[in-house]
């Protein structure tokens, strides 16, 4: 659970630059509608085999940059940053400012209960109370800091660098590259994720946004048959098409993976078809060659490679993401 967290928390870190630079182009929300696989769906025709190699870690780069690169390397590549978010100062920050509330409620309490003592006696009320609810308060703060700094060192430990059209995110690791368990536990800081939206950047295989989806066909594999393959949801609902596998990270508590798990779809995000689609995303995924236990699960380490797509076929945005085995 707490990974699924941390992913949708990194998605949404890497997705919210492009959101924000796309977000006035006036296109039309996506509307998810039934569309049940039947055989009359199944009329395209078979393309040539593919001689290309499927997605894999080796893909995580971006022009001179790599995946577990650290913050220092990054600079010397492109320099410092336009802004920099620590998550783990944010955590801290939120806590100070969660005990000085709660300080100044208490402190605000005890000065209204001797307010309304009598005046001879008002000098030692007021002075008691103010110790009590010092105390109190000290109590109440250091207990609530601690829970707080407990939750925190599980979900804070990244740092994000934004270079305007381009975002990457840092992950705190330990020596194996291994998701550290808190903030106070050994590791670096390395190159997790990043995410462009900038004709200037090259990612893996030579593909830039302007690019189409028929070089990201040329360049990774896909099955011959890929377009009669529906992803589907539930068996009925059509999501896409798988490119090539059978099974997703969304069924791995029913699907009993002992093998590499590794798939490719092009996501209709709701619309009926890829035809109809007026955005729609290529998305690549793919695990590492062990699992903590004997079939492929949300805690191992795995990899992603997306493609946002318009209506014509162009690449608008290309983000990769790692989620480090926890």
């Amino acid at each position: 659970m707490k990974k699924i967290i941390k992913l949708t928390a990194i998605m949404t870190t890497l997705t919210a630059t492009i959101f924000s630079l796309t977000a006035c182009n006036g296109k039309k929300e996506a509307t998810i509608v039934s569309e049940e696989v039947t055989e009359e769906t199944k009329e395209h025709e078979t393309v040539e085999a593919s001689t290309a190699e499927k997605f894999s870690y080796t893909d995580l780069v971006m022009d001179n940059i790599k995946l577990f690169m650290t913050e220092d390397e990054v600079k010397s590549i492109l320099g410092e940053p336009v802004t920099i978010i620590d998550s783990s100062e944010m955590a801290e920050k939120t806590n100070k400012s969660e005990d000085t509330t709660s300080s100044d409620k208490s402190s605000s309490s005890g000065s209204s209960n001797s307010s309304n003592n009598s005046n001879s006696n008002s000098s030692n009320n007021a002075s008691g109370s103010s110790s009590s609810s010092s105390s109190a308060s000290s109590s109440t703060g250091s207990s609530s800091t601690d829970s707080n700094s407990d939750a925190a060192t599980d979900e804070y430990y990244e740092k994000v660098y934004s270079y305007n059209e381009l975002t990457l995110i840092f992950m705190k690791l330990d020596d194996e590259n291994h998701a550290v368990e808190n903030l106070s536990e050994e590791g670096s800081y390395k190159l997790t994720a990043i995410a462009s939206l900038s004709e200037e950047n090259t990612f893996s295989r030579g593909l830039k946004v302007g690019d189409k989806l028929e070089d990201i066909l040329d360049k990774y594999y896909r099955d011959q048959d890929y377009k009669n393959n529906y992803y589907t949801l539930d068996g009925d609902t059509v999501l896409g098409n798988y490119l090539y596998g059978d099974s997703t990270i969304d069924t791995l508590e029913s699907d009993s993976i002992e093998g590499i798990l590794e798939y490719g779809i092009i996501d209709y995000t709701g619309y009926t078809s890829l035809e109809t689609a007026e955005e729609y995303m290529v998305t690549f995924t793919c695990f590492g060659d062990t699992y903590k236990s004997e079939y492929a699960d949300i805690e191992d380490d795995f990899a992603q490679l997306t493609f946002d797509m318009n209506n014509d076929g162009e690449i608008t945005a290309i983000r990769w993401y790692y989620y480090p085995e926890e």
